[in-house]
């Protein structure tokens, strides 16, 4: 089976926008560049959007609402208006091809020298999401962990997640304890992180370290049991311990892996169209981070930010459950925060 973004690059190869816009009853109002304007098509849209506030883009085949705050890519939309499961929606999106290659067309030449074009340079740029297999772990899901422990994170949420732990874990020259943190998305195993428990290490060895070729930037850790949803904003943090945490208080979270959050990370964030909670770490890059993510998403899906921890606290991992529910309960829309 292909996976989310397998379709999504064959549908930028092959799907007609206009005739699919057609199709589902869209009237384009304006087009600005890429960005194709009209009133919401969604069925849980609320009143009547008469100052259109619907976009499409033509070159992502993604869309927004700005009025009701809901966004996604075309294979979601087809999905909601037609009420389509996933499956027959991306059906739905193929059977409506670009069918003027090849016709009498004077730019149709032109246009295949394009495609062409553009998916050498794709190939050249994106990198193939790395697979693990699973059985990689094993070595390391027996022992005990005094560090995780140490952390909260009990038994179970160890289990849930496949945390593990080696006593003697190498990086280049150094072997040392480390807590290993598997990631998987779309139900891969594409990566794990080392997290070092030796405060005595090297200077060269930082606190966090990950496998080769690990896709930081192209995805979330925890993303795929986050967006399940049951309607609760989805708390986002740095760290994926803390996400880990978070989970075992009842809170669905996913991490960024810092306070760099990528372009790709700011669209998988998007997909929780119910809402998020911001909680980056307490220090100058999460208030920072805050601020960024404010701006690329409010005008798309609902945000909260938690208020600060304290001065010796540095993310929600260093509360305790009673504190993390009264944080957590007193956040405050994004534009009470001043952000």
């Amino acid at each position: 089976m292909k996976t989310i973004s397998e379709r999504m690059k064959a549908l930028k190869k092959s799907l007609d926008i206009d005739l699919l816009e057609d199709a589902l009853g869209i009237e384009v109002s304006n087009s600005v560049g890429d960005e194709d304007m009209c009133s919401c098509p969604l069925p849980s849209h609320e009143g009547v959007d008469s100052n259109p506030s619907f976009s499409i883009n033509r070159s992502k085949l993604v869309y927004n609402c700005f009025t009701c705050g809901v966004g996604g890519n075309i294979i979601d939309l087809v999905a909601r208006i037609l009420d389509l499961d996933y499956e027959d929606a991306y059906k739905f999106c193929r059977n409506h091809k670009d069918n003027t290659l090849g016709k009498d067309d004077p730019f149709a030449y032109g246009r295949q020298l394009q495609q062409i074009f553009d998916s050498q340079k794709e190939s050249k740029i994106s990198k193939p999401m790395p697979r693990y297999s699973r059985s990689i772990l094993n070595d390391w899901l027996e022992n005990y962990c005094e560090y995780l422990e140490h952390r909260g994170i009990n038994q179970d949420s160890q289990d849930k997640f496949m945390l593990g732990f080696d006593p003697q874990h190498t990086r280049a020259d150094y072997t040392g304890p480390a807590v290993i943190i598997p990631h998987f998305f779309e139900n891969n195993l594409v990566g794990y992180q080392e997290r070092w428990t030796d405060d005595d290490r090297p200077k060269n060895i930082p606190k966090y370290t990950n496998s080769k070729n690990f896709p930081k930037a192209e995805t979330l850790f925890a993303f795929d049991s986050a967006i399940k949803g049951n309607n609760s904003p989805v708390i986002v943090v740095e760290s994926a311990l803390t996400a880990v945490y978070l989970d075992q208080l009842g809170y669905p979270s996913v991490a960024t892996f810092g306070a760099s959050v990528s372009d790709e990370q700011i669209r998988l964030l998007r997909s929780f169209s119910w809402g998020v909670t911001l909680s980056f770490d307490n220090d100058a890059a999460g208030r920072q981070a805050c601020g960024m993510l404010c701006d690329r998403l409010h005008k798309t899906i609902p945000i909260h930010i938690t208020e600060e921890f304290g001065e010796h606290k540095q993310d929600l991992n260093d509360l305790s459950k009673n504190e993390v529910e009264k944080v957590i309960t007193n956040a405050k829309p994004w534009f009470m925060k001043g952000v």
